[in-house]
């Protein structure tokens, strides 16, 4: 294990590109774009911050970076998905789903504060009905279900209530303290297979990483994560 932040991951990753420039140097003549899904909210603007000031040092070697695009992004921990208004995100994905009874949809609606930071006594109580009356349905995989696993196989879940949605964003390293009262539903993130593949002798060789006394795992809300801007956008 090891200790990171985002600037850390951006330098990182902008080495990494110049190398591939390097290797591959019929690419450096091309635009390119940078882009991603949900941690990217962090880790595609803070690469693009770590390539332009690359750029301002005459340092940066690679291709021209035209622009880049995040899908569903986690921006930081104050704000978005990933911060306290994660409720929002899950309850408007929920109340427009079938599991949801019609009647409960409409005491939701009308309880609730979706602009507000957290909810309120009475809305939080209907969000607890609704996740109990939903079970552990995986919202990653609503027709599949949460392969068992531990953190060495790589399967993980990510508490759906309010309160714990805050506390393990903003606090990674205590999230297994909710996962025993969990009653669904779940947000499985299943990278068994992607852990078993990268921890191929001949991947790794491949992927010119140095070969470690230990099996490599994903590292999913790890307390050796820090983001030291925690609202990307605002910053």
């Amino acid at each position: 294990d090891y200790t990171t932040d985002n600037d850390k991951t951006a330098r990182d990753s902008a080495a990494a590109l110049q190398a591939f420039f390097s290797a591959f140097p019929r690419f450096k003549g091309r635009d390119f774009f940078i882009t991603g899904e949900s941690y990217a909210g962090v880790y595609v603007p803070t690469l693009a911050e770590a390539i332009l000031a690359l750029v301002d040092r005459g340092e940066w070697e690679g291709g021209t970076l035209k622009g880049i695009a995040v899908g569903n992004g986690c921006s930081g921990t104050e704000v978005g998905v990933c911060g306290g208004q994660r409720w929002i995100y899950d309850t408007t994905y929920l109340l427009g789903s079938a599991f949801v009874d019609p009647l409960l949809k409409a005491q939701i609606t009308a309880a609730c504060d979706f602009d507000g930071a957290a909810p309120s006594a009475g809305c939080q109580a209907l969000l607890d009905r609704m996740a109990a009356a939903i079970g552990h349905v995986n919202l990653y995989n609503v027709y599949g279900e949460c392969i068992s696993g531990s953190d060495a196989t790589g399967t993980h879940k990510i508490p759906f209530s309010a309160s714990d949605a805050t506390a393990s964003h903003e606090a990674p390293h205590r999230q297994g303290r909710f996962l025993g009262a969990l009653k669904g539903p779940d947000a499985c993130i299943d990278s068994i297979a992607g852990s078993a593949y990268f921890n191929q002798p001949a991947v790794i060789a491949a992927a010119h990483v140095k070969k470690q006394p230990f099996r490599w795992a994903r590292s999913y809300l790890s307390s050796a994560r820090s983001y030291l801007q925690p609202a990307v956008i605002a910053a």
